[in-house]
């Protein structure tokens, strides 16, 4: 165990002067041609190590904390020197950010696995919609209805909001059809709800009260403002 202790210790010596860590069979020899007491080092620098070990963790995590406030993007180089960029919320909604490099390092691992993604994008009458599996698309829907005000944009249900309830033929047609969209969109989550459920990731873009609504309001909404799976679309 004394063995084990030394061979731990030597190690982090190693990683504090930014050198490469040895395996115990490398420690034995090493061991054998060098005093054993220059390898543990005496109490005291022991507890002055690990203290240095404990504060460069603090200051690691404050980085990483201070990394992922500012960035939407996240920098890891691998083994190989390559830099590999991914967009943090694949990794983690904003409600759940890693408060440290290793708890980083783990939700990248996890990454690979997740591999049901549900995206749709709603915005001036469009929906987009589409459930993969990798790279397969197992479903997928678009369409389009007149609901934005010609010239002046905006939805009528907006413009309505505002205490200005216009009675035009065109003012009409668009409330319909506002209502008619939001049906539609929440039949095709409903019939697509077994391969939403399979889902490890949900991306949405809905910009504005009336694009939200469809996605979060009424009584039986097809998703859960608080499903942890879900992220904007960055």
């Amino acid at each position: 165990r004394h063995y084990k202790e030394d061979w731990h210790r030597y190690n982090l010596k190693q990683h504090l002067a930014n050198r490469k860590l040895v395996s115990e069979e490398k420690f034995c020899q090493i061991a054998e041609n060098d005093d054993m007491s220059s390898i543990s080092g005496s109490e005291s620098d022991s507890e002055t190590e690990l203290s240095s070990v404990t504060e460069t963790e603090e200051l690691t995590n404050q980085r990483v904390s201070h990394l992922l406030a500012r960035r939407a993007k996240i920098l890891f180089e691998n083994q190989e020197g390559h830099m590999v960029s991914l967009y943090q919320c694949l990794l983690h909604n904003k409600k759940s950010e890693p408060t440290s490099e290793h708890q980083l390092v783990s939700l990248t691992k996890q990454l690979p696995a997740m591999k049901n993604w549900l995206i749709i994008m709603l915005g001036g009458g469009h929906m987009a919609a589409a459930v993969f599996n990798g790279s397969e698309v197992v479903r997928h829907k678009t369409f389009h209805s007149y609901t934005v005000r010609a010239k002046q944009g905006g939805s009528q249900s907006g413009r309505d909001n505002t205490g200005k309830h216009a009675k035009s033929a065109g003012a009409s047609l668009r409330r319909y059809n506002e209502q008619a969209l939001t049906q539609h969109v929440q039949d095709i989550l409903s019939a697509w709800a077994p391969e939403v459920a399979a889902c490890q990731l949900i991306f949405y873009r809905a910009v504005g009260p009336f694009n939200r609504s469809m996605l979060f309001g009424g009584k039986s909404p097809p998703l859960n403002k608080g499903d942890p799976r879900l992220r904007t679309v960055p």
